[in-house]
């Protein structure tokens, strides 16, 4: 549970609230493929922005697959925590989906706080994968 300090800023006299937690908050980002291309470029910038505030810890999860476009993965484990789940990719197969859904899931429900998904199954995917997650109230 955080703690909410109210801080009166003695030049405006306006509240500033602000949080403090022992631990960051942990934001899970989730991408089908790091290929060049405006979802995936968004969503490492995004990522990294965020990771670089001392108060989140970030995780950028993808699948592998390779576009035309050029690949984005080598980028994002330069600058950011990166999880492959080789399961996980544009196309449609069932037992893949499944076992990047089962894997998704484990991760979201022992470590996301909050996730944001770029995924073409979101639906489905998204609310099945959040029952359980430690912020899912």
């Amino acid at each position: 549970m955080s703690q909410v300090v109210v801080e009166i800023d003695q030049t405006s006299h306006a509240k500033k609230e602000t949080a403090h937690n022992d631990k960051p908050i942990r934001v899970l980002h989730i991408i089908t493929r790091m290929i060049v291309g405006g979802a995936q470029e968004n969503t490492l910038l995004s990522a990294v922005g965020l990771d670089q505030m001392p108060e989140y810890d970030v995780t950028l999860m993808s699948g592998i697959d390779r576009g035309r476009e050029g690949e984005l993965l080598s980028q994002a484990r330069e600058q950011v925590r990166l999880e492959i789940v080789p399961e996980m990719g544009r196309s449609i197969n069932p037992f893949s989906d499944l076992v990047a859904f089962w894997k998704i899931y484990r991760h979201i429900k022992k470590i996301a706080i909050i996730s944001f998904t770029h995924i073409p199954r979101k639906p489905a995917f998204w609310e099945g994968s959040r029952r359980g997650s430690p912020g899912r109230r």
